[in-house]
């Protein structure tokens, strides 16, 4: 294979600077070129200070069947949905739990149901978001674990979620106690909703409750339904893990999580503070471990004896439009593009310091055909820093930190096509030391620069491409 630069920022993949052989991939090009062998061989180390287009990738592995380069452990951000849609499905397709969910239809059960055991057992923000979601959300008696799992129950996450998801507040309330109230778009339809995770894992973890006698929490859930039975040595759960300084602590056990550069506290992290909310990001884990558990949700190993939540996690009825690329389908917390022979599921993660991609290939009807592969990297941004200065803007929350809103997201973006990484690199120093002379003096000469030119597509892509019909920008 002949390879290009790739850089994966937002919901775009740019192609810029043709190379003989690129240095890094991003995430979610790395893992598919794993799972067809064409990976480069330098991309199979741990990297520090090497400049990517988005930043600085500080720490990278990838895992695949045959091979693993990578035991680091990584936030593995929204891929973590796929753990939490398969544990749920587990759960309310098992014996132990039948009489809580609708015998036909289990994942059809409705979230008004869980109501009576969400006030026995749910903390006082969770019990405050789902009265204020009756209320605020016309169709709410309507919404089922399904519209939950698949983004399609109607609840947007806050413009500010990302932002506060590192400061212990996630999906229930402010940093300062303030409960914050519902955001309701259009039911029905496709809509990625990190707080809709919150919400199915809190109707999961209300019955375990219940059925048990003592609180359990979805953390726990994850290790009973899948890291225990998988093997998973090096997956973790962010409510069972503590951060003293840089070093992370799971119990007893020190263990190494891989790190960078936070230009909000200035120094380097973790990428988050760890905390009780663990559906919808909060899993560390290393590329084995999720390369492992992609291939056993493809071969249907992870559901074991469980033949019921094999089927009923990959129903059709499960599957909607996501509106990405063009004929891909958005199941339970994993992505589906297939033809009448193969399919491919995958699921990538974004946080401020990590990206993460894992990947499935099965032939259809013949799931021990199974195959997969991720990668995880850590990595400093470059754009979100220089399009704060740029805006200058006062959307700030009380500790000086930007939200992140759709003004930022274009100026990201913009930053990102226009410029080489040398080209960042060299903003990025600028406006450190005096961001009102660059906005004066320089900027207007960086506008002016030719914009990188695009070239044809890594191979690795190309089935891809060719499963949806879609050109290569509106690939994710």
């Amino acid at each position: 294979m002949v390879g290009r630069s790739v850089i994966f920022l937002s919901i775009s993949l740019i192609l810029i600077n043709a190379s003989p052989m690129p240095k890094l991939f991003d995430a979610y090009n790395a893992s598919f070129a794993a799972l067809d062998g064409s990976l480069p061989q330098d991309f199979k180390t741990n990297s520090r200070d090497k400049e990517w287009l988005t930043g600085r990738v500080i720490s990278s592995a990838v895992a695949s069947n045959s091979e693993s380069s990578g035991d680091e452990i990584f936030s593995i951000a929204s891929v973590t949905k796929t753990f939490s849609a398969v544990a749920i499905t587990k759960v309310v397709t098992s014996e132990e739990f039948a009489e809580y969910f609708d015998s036909e239809d289990p994942l059809g059960t409705k979230l008004s149901a869980f109501e009576e055991l969400i006030e026995k057992h749910g903390s006082e923000n969770e019990k405050y978001y789902i009265s204020e979601l009756k209320t605020a959300h016309q169709n709410y008696s309507d919404i089922t674990l399904r519209h939950l799992l698949n983004h399609t129950a109607g609840i947007e996450d806050p413009s500010y979620y990302d932002d506060f998801r590192a400061d212990q507040t996630r999906s229930f309330r402010f940093e300062d106690g303030k409960y914050f109230s519902p955001v309701v778009r259009s039911f029905g339809n496709h809509s990625y909703s990190n707080v809709g995770y919150e919400i199915a894992a809190l109707m999961a973890k209300v019955v375990v409750s219940e059925e048990r006698g003592t609180p359990v929490g979805f953390g726990e859930i994850i290790r009973e339904q899948i890291i225990q039975p998988l093997q998973l040595h090096a997956t973790f759960t962010s409510d069972e893990m503590a951060c003293e300084e840089n070093l992370v602590k799971v119990k007893d056990q020190n263990i190494r999580v891989a790190q960078s550069y936070d230009y909000y506290k200035g120094k380097l992290t973790t990428g988050q503070d760890f905390n009780d909310d663990v559906a919808s990001g909060g899993v560390y884990s290393s590329a084995a471990d999720v390369a492992k558990f992609y291939r056993a949700v493809a071969s249907e190993e992870v559901f074991g004896e469980n033949h019921q939540a094999a089927e009923k996690f990959f129903a059709a009825e499960n599957f909607v439009l996501s509106g990405e690329p063009a004929g891909e389908r958005y199941g339970l917390g994993i992505r589906k593009i297939a033809d009448d022979k193969t399919e491919y599921l995958h699921h990538g993660g974004a946080g401020i310091l990590f990206y993460s991609h894992a990947i499935a290939e099965r032939k259809v009807g013949h799931p021990e055909t199974a195959k997969s592969a991720a990668t995880l990297l850590a990595y400093e941004n470059l754009t979100r820093p220089i399009a704060a200065r740029l805006l200058s803007n006062e959307k700030k929350d009380e500790k000086g930190r930007y939200f992140v809103d759709q003004e930022l997201s274009k100026k990201m973006n913009w930053l990102a096509k226009t410029f080489s990484s040398e080209q960042l690199v060299y903003l990025r120093q600028i406006l450190e030391f005096s961001p009102r002379e660059f906005e004066e003096k320089y900027f207007e000469e960086f506008q002016k620069l030719p914009k990188p030119t695009a070239s044809a597509l890594p191979s690795h892509l190309e089935k891809m491409v060719s499963k949806t019909g879609s050109k290569f920008n509106e690939i994710y």
